[in-house]
């Protein structure tokens, strides 16, 4: 079997005990999925790569990196030649070395700042050299880049779990990851039960019993099962003797690693390693002299290739005063106002109509119109809807040139008309005539010329499995229907997709979406931060890690659109929030302040519409707080205090409404530089 057959060109990624790094030069084009305990760093040298983690696929192309973070399910796909080193990080020896219980690394070059992996890049550049420019390579070198490497990435892309800060309810995964990593770390030494019990000032019985509740077999199965696993490494890996690999694993003598091996295997260790295909790898240790002189093409980059991924500190703006095109508000279309119900108040309205002078905001978000407080149904039989209270709010809407922006929520919305207990076909029904009287009552009212300019936005739950598709899709077009009825101009769109979904999930849910009768004129997307399970995932953890998190996440959304062919160019985050709590002082702060402008600037050019949650703290649960400042997420305070915030999203382009219409920018502004000055 030849090199490219086997996809391996240069292997030197068994790692021993002690070992911090190990690495592999393959030209292979699929690698079905697989997970391990080491992590695992990819460098495409050539051609261009698919990695898919988890539930989440990137796309890598050349001189792009990417960590795979320990025991993730990962597999790798290329339609063409590539050209890559996967490098395996020892985990349990960066814990050992950070004394720390979990380390998440968090490196994708493909979706961050290319100017952040320069360094990275030109570690492994060297730590390649050393190998394919010696033919016995330089051990004190290279454990010497090993560590600088590590040193780099541990500095600028890991978020590290020191032992003990961990409790509360995540106290039972923490202890599964403190016994997982204390037998990783000492499984080469006689160490028992009682070993383990003291690490973890528990008693022998006790971390009995739980032991098996958790991994469902005893301490010495487990043990055992762990020794296998690397004792096969190293029998695969290296030429070392049976004896050795036995003593090197924490076997008390090679009778029982036989013993153990056999019944694992059924074979014994010597036996397999003859059987093995993998016997062919130390054949192909060395690197061909052919492939010395290609490889040193693609190691040593050009001084202009590798300077041109690296940002200049100074940004030059370029301007053409005669070339002018109009600049885009985008952050001020919409505000989130609250539920209808909360609107008919007068303090409110009075803080809405301040809002409404300043920011010249165009449209106002609101959700449960058909809520149980607005007494749509009329307690007699008569199926008469009483529109009554409805009235009150878009009457204030509209006399203070603000257009609705409804939020139609079916599970919601089911639940506050009662229509609980029908068929899906039924219920649909059912919401479908009272929606049909209300937009045919405000079009009466308000004239179809200024309802038609409203937006529908359907949301729907993507992440609950529970949760029909084919129903939201059902009920999606009997709404727009309803609406193109009256007007083709209408705008619905929808369904809130969560920000932090990952592409495959998003991608399947758009693609069904878009083959329906009905499409939507506009997608949303939903930056909410919710209280979860705790920052255990790559994806949780890129939230609060990744400084262009927002702008990442749009510009995948807007690739998944392009990907699946369909023209829409509307997508618009109709609900971002600073963070989970609505009683955080950090709400008043110009802390805030910073991060919503970053993120206008970071979204210019992607988003048509950005509704920061929420307008006003009159507006929330918490309102009648005493406190001047209680951390509230509103602009404005209860007692009409402007925040930092409330003069961010003015103060961003200090122009009144009349004065926005003229304002123009020149059309060759580059927004990367402006935001690099």
């Amino acid at each position: 079997m030849t090199i490219e057959e086997r996809g391996i060109i240069m292997d030197n990624s068994y790692l021993k005990q002690d070992q911090l790094i190990s690495y592999q030069l393959s030209i292979q084009q699929r690698i079905d999925t697989h997970q391990h305990r080491n992590v695992e760093l990819i460098f495409l040298l050539k051609g261009s790569l698919k990695i898919r983690i988890e539930e989440e696929e990137f796309n890598l192309e050349e001189q792009d990196i990417i960590i795979v973070n320990s025991t993730f399910k990962h597999k790798i796909s290329a339609e063409h030649h590539v050209t890559y080193v996967i490098f395996h990080l020892n985990y349990y020896k960066i814990l050992e070395l950070l004394h720390a219980s979990k380390v998440f690394f968090l490196c994708n070059s493909s979706i961050g700042k290319k100017e952040d992996y320069v360094q990275v890049r030109k570690y492994l550049t060297n730590i390649l050299k050393v190998h394919y420019e010696n033919q016995v390579p330089n051990q004190i070198n290279l454990n010497s880049l090993y560590y600088q490497l590590l040193d780099h990435f541990i500095s600028h892309f890991s978020v590290t779990y020191n032992k003990g800060t961990v409790d509360g309810a995540y106290r039972g995964v923490e202890r599964r990851n403190e016994i997982e990593n204390y037998i990783e770390a000492n499984y080469f030494k006689s160490i028992s039960l009682k070993d383990l019990a003291e690490f973890l000032f528990l008693t022998p019985p006790y971390v009995s019993k739980y032991f098996k509740e958790q991994f469902g077999m005893n301490f010495n199965k487990y043990l055992n099962q762990v020794r296998l696993f690397h004792a096969v490494n190293e029998l695969l890996g290296t030429n070392h003797s049976i004896t050795s690999i036995a003593m090197n694993n924490g076997f008390p003598n090679v009778n029982s690693f036989n013993k153990l091996f056999k019944e694992e295997y059924s074979n014994t260790p010597h036996d397999y390693r003859i059987n093995s295909t993998q016997e062919q790898r130390k054949d192909i240790l060395e690197l061909p002299s052919y492939w010395r002189e290609n490889l040193k093409d693609i190691f040593e980059l050009p001084a202009d290739r590798e300077q041109s991924m690296v940002s200049n500190q100074l940004s030059i703006l370029e301007v053409h005063g005669n070339d002018k095109t109009p600049f885009f508000r985008y952050w001020t279309k919409v505000i989130n106002l609250n539920e209808a119900a909360m609107l008919s108040n007068f303090s409110p309205q009075e803080q809405i109509t301040k809002l409404k002078q300043d920011l010249g905001f165009e449209y106002g978000r609101i959700w449960n119109v058909f809520s149980k407080d607005m007494k749509l149904l009329t307690p007699s039989k008569s199926t008469k809807l009483n529109f009554f209270n409805l009235e009150r709010v878009f009457d204030f809407l509209m006399d203070h040139q603000i257009k609705p922006y409804i939020v139609l929520n079916p599970l919601e919305d089911f639940h506050q008309l009662s229509i609980i207990d029908d068929s899906d076909s039924e219920a649909i029904t059912k919401f479908i005539d009272i929606f049909k009287s209300f937009i045919s009552h405000v079009n009466n009212r308000y004239g179809k010329t200024q309802v038609k300019e409203w937006y529908f936005e359907v949301v729907f739950n993507v992440e609950n499995k529970k949760c029909n598709e084919s129903f939201f899709f059902q009920l999606f077009n009997s709404i727009k229907e309803v609406l193109y009825s009256f007007s083709v101009e209408f705008k619905v769109g929808g369904p809130g997709l969560p920000i932090h979904l990952s592409t495959g999930s998003s991608k399947e849910f758009l693609t069904k979406w878009f083959v329906n009768p009905y499409q939507p004129d506009f997608i949303t997307i939903h930056s909410d931060l919710q209280p979860g399970s705790g920052m255990e995932g790559e994806r949780e953890l890129r939230k609060i890690m990744d400084a262009q998190y927002i702008q990442n996440q749009v510009l995948m959304v807007k690739r998944i659109i392009k990907d699946i062919g369909y023209d829409l160019h509307d997508i618009e985050l109709s609900n971002w929030d600073f963070n989970m709590s609505h009683h955080n002082m950090l709400n008043d702060s110009c802390y805030k302040a910073a991060y919503l402008i970053k993120n206008i600037i970071d979204s210019y050019g992607l988003l048509q519409a950005m509704g920061y949650w929420y307008a006003l703290d009159s507006l929330s649960e918490l309102a009648d707080t005493p406190n001047l400042l209680y951390g509230g997420s509103g602009l404005l305070s209860t007692q009409g205090l402007k925040k930092p915030s409330y003069y961010v999203v003015i103060l961003v382009i200090p122009l009144s409404s009349r004065q926005m219409k003229k304002a123009m920018l020149p059309a060759r502004t580059d927004i990367q530089s402006v935001r690099a000055v």
